[in-house]
């Protein structure tokens, strides 16, 4: 089609009728005069056309009225510029606008809106799931399993059990000091062999009496863990670690009780000589004192001696009180033990320097006072006296400081001390209907009966004071 004048063109125009464009026609369309702007319709594209402003701006619109789904719709979208945009291009943009309002029945202006909704929502969960998967990172962090030692420890405190600050000591030192990457695992991510690497690690360092004790913490914990959904008491301390397993629990307790030589040694009587000479040798302070009434009272356990306060001490009639808090009991079990021989001097003893170091502890530590001293401390030293004895050919083979509670109990057997005496000395075996709810007899002078003997053994050689 050839070139129109502009006459032809505005007298075709001039009715509003649409008319097959060209280019040339495209770039010729001015406005009138006495018009804001001017619309040329396009026939090729029905609803397609160009809008030319006063001042010379010419712009591809579309124009179209259609009905869908019984409601009348008028499209109206501006396109682009006629400069940046040929016809052709124009044509094929608003074919394909149309089209899709037709086949969708919706405006582009809706289409629009309805994308920006899936782009919200598709922004939504983007960020809801970033924010999942950083609840996710945080969670690994904050409930590893340091934090599920701490959990427990915390947890054994809330309840009064005794055993708090030996847990807290023995998993922060062989746990979390020992093993950090461990440690800062995950929790329902450990697996056995995490486990298994800990008590390993305590075997290789010899540290035999304390690998059963760690095994025990680590799988009471993980248990509670895996309880805390259905055990009201567990749920404030163990929720959130999400353990469905427990990796201690599938260590093997029997190769390992096999390994620390359990049930075994047993010192004989020079043996326990040269052990008694050493911790006479030690400097002076809270270990070489447990260690010392220790002996005094026929091996108790460690923990429930280091507790004892000022307060536990009846000295006008020579006994001291212990908590035996072993186990599933609500409130610990007195313990009452005569102080015979050098055990009441050296209870004297213990108090006064407890009142003059102004704490109620009588194996108060000596950088935090109103704490008792460590029991691996006690159990460290004890190992070191060992040692040094067997490199001294003094002993036939190593031992540890819990042995001497099987030592007492051997020997006092073979001095025919009655097996439920030993059981009273040493607060063992104490268990059944009679023990719970019948025999209330206090056996202080059986008890004592029995010290007598034990320090007739062992005492009259020497005798360690202050």
């Amino acid at each position: 089609m050839g070139r129109r004048s502009k006459q032809e063109l505005e007298q075709r125009y001039a009715g509003g009728k649409s008319i097959v464009l060209t280019q040339v026609d495209v770039n010729a369309i001015t406005c009138p005069g006495d018009k804001a702007q001017h619309i040329v319709w396009d026939s090729v594209v029905a609803g397609l056309g160009v809008r030319v402003a006063l001042r010379g701006k010419k712009t591809y619109i579309i124009k179209k009225t259609f009905t869908t789904r019984g409601v009348r719709k008028v499209m109206k979208e501006c396109i682009g510029q006629c400069q940046l945009m040929t016809l052709d291009e124009a044509r094929k943009l608003a074919a394909e606008l149309i089209n899709r309002t037709l086949i969708s029945g919706l405006l582009p202006a809706e289409l629009r809106a309805r994308e920006e909704q899936i782009r919200q929502r598709e922004a939504q969960i983007a960020l809801e799931q970033a924010r999942l998967e950083q609840e996710r990172i945080d969670s690994q962090k904050k409930y590893t399993l340091e934090s599920l030692c701490h959990a427990y420890v915390q947890h054994l405190q809330f309840h009064g059990k005794s055993s708090w600050q030996a847990a807290r000591s023995t998993l922060k030192l062989h746990v979390i000091t020992a093993h950090p990457e461990i440690a800062s695992l995950p929790a329902n991510q450990v697996k056995r062999a995490d486990i298994a690497r800990i008590l390993e690690t305590m075997l290789q360092k010899g540290i035999r009496d304390g690998v059963s004790r760690a095994r025990s913490y680590l799988v009471t914990a993980f248990n509670m863990a895996i309880a805390s959904d259905s055990d009201v008491m567990a749920r404030r301390f163990f929720s959130g670690f999400n353990i469905e397993v427990n990796p201690a629990h599938q260590t093997a307790a029997r190769s390992l009780r096999r390994l620390c030589g359990v049930g075994n040694r047993v010192l004989d009587e020079d043996e326990i000589r040269q052990f008694f000479r050493e911790i006479c040798l030690l400097k002076s302070g809270p270990v070489r004192d447990v260690l010392l009434m220790n002996f005094y009272l026929g091996g108790q356990r460690t923990l429930q001696l280091l507790r004892a306060k000022r307060q536990d001490l009846d000295l006008r009639i020579g006994l001291i009180t212990l908590f035996d808090g072993k186990g599933n009991r609500d409130r610990p079990r007195l313990h009452t033990l005569p102080l015979v021989g050098p055990a009441l001097s050296f209870a004297k003893y213990l108090d006064q320097k407890a009142w003059l170091n102004r704490t109620d502890h009588l194996f108060a530590s000596e950088i935090i006072n109103t704490q008792h001293v460590a029991s691996d401390l006690v159990s460290r030293i004890a190992a070191g006296i060992a040692s040094d004895l067997l490199a001294r050919g003094l002993i036939r083979k190593k031992f540890t400081k819990a042995d001497l509670r099987r030592t007492v109990e051997t020997t006092l057997a073979r001095y025919k001390v009655s097996m439920e005496v030993r059981g009273q000395l040493q607060s063992h075996g104490l268990s059944g209907v009679q023990i719970r709810h019948y025999d209330r007899h206090d056996y202080i002078n059986e008890k004592r009966e029995a010290l007598e003997i034990w320090m007739r053994i062992f005492m009259q050689e020497v005798c360690a004071l202050p």
